[in-house]
């Protein structure tokens, strides 16, 4: 017996010392990608935000459809440019069993000179695991399952073949979207729109990377933003 208690000892000593070890280096990286964080955000002319974040939660969620209260915010920075507010942000979903990030590197426009209805714009080529008739059966229904619960529906444009095999848009007033989405806009949307999910609600517009695996790089944020301008000047 007294043998034993030594090994036990020293197996409890080194389960504790792995749990700190993980715990010091997973701290680090987390400070590491704020760190990181801040430093694109400088390069490309972003300042921290310096007031409390919860108005900016409520307002976010709501382009996203999202309730505030499964939402964490963090590692927001702000710009201001020709009475157009831009923001950089993270949002984490913690109302699963498992949190994840929902938008890890996100662009926010606030506009006093857009006035959208609420809807979603993506690329189908970004989001199909497959190609064929199976998934072009198959995807609408994921899509239609992922939007049952936000009272959004898929707007279809008939008269736009090639828009309608290649990218997907969802809102709530059909009509409305309809109406904004013109032949021409819809042309210039579907060039920024591959590799990135658009979300936009009245003086907001959003955009997220769809693949999220990896942080951004500071040129994939900057084209981000990029993208975030140019479909602001179509829809504005």
């Amino acid at each position: 017996m007294e043998s034993e208690f030594p090994l036990i000892m020293y197996g409890i000593m080194l389960l504790i010392f792995l749990l700190a070890g993980s715990l010091f280096f997973g701290v680090r990286i987390v400070r590491r990608t704020s760190q990181d964080k801040k430093e694109q955000a400088q390069i490309l002319g972003f300042e921290p935000y310096q007031q409390p974040t919860d108005h900016l939660l409520r307002r976010f969620s709501q382009v996203f459809n999202r309730s505030a209260l499964r939402l964490e915010m963090e590692n927001v920075f702000y710009r201001e440019r020709g009475g157009v507010d831009t923001y950089l942000f993270a949002l984490r979903d913690i109302n699963n069993s498992e949190a994840f990030w929902f938008a890890d590197d996100g662009v926010m426009i606030v506009s006093q000179n857009l006035a959208l209805p609420r809807f979603v714009l993506f690329s189908r080529v970004d989001t199909l695991l497959a190609s064929g008739r199976f998934m072009d059966r198959v995807f609408p229904r994921a899509v239609l399952w992922r939007i049952g619960r936000t009272g959004q529906k898929i707007v279809r444009f008939p008269e736009s073949a090639w828009f309608e095999k290649n990218m997907m848009v969802t809102a709530e007033d059909e009509d409305a979207v309809r109406k904004l989405l013109t032949p021409v806009r819809r042309s210039k949307l579907a060039q920024y729109a591959v590799g990135h999910e658009f979300f936009a609600s009245g003086d907001m517009l959003a955009v997220r990377r769809i693949s999220q695996s990896q942080p951004a790089t500071l040129d994939q944020l900057r084209q981000q933003i990029h993208k975030a301008f140019m479909v602001y000047e179509i829809l504005y």
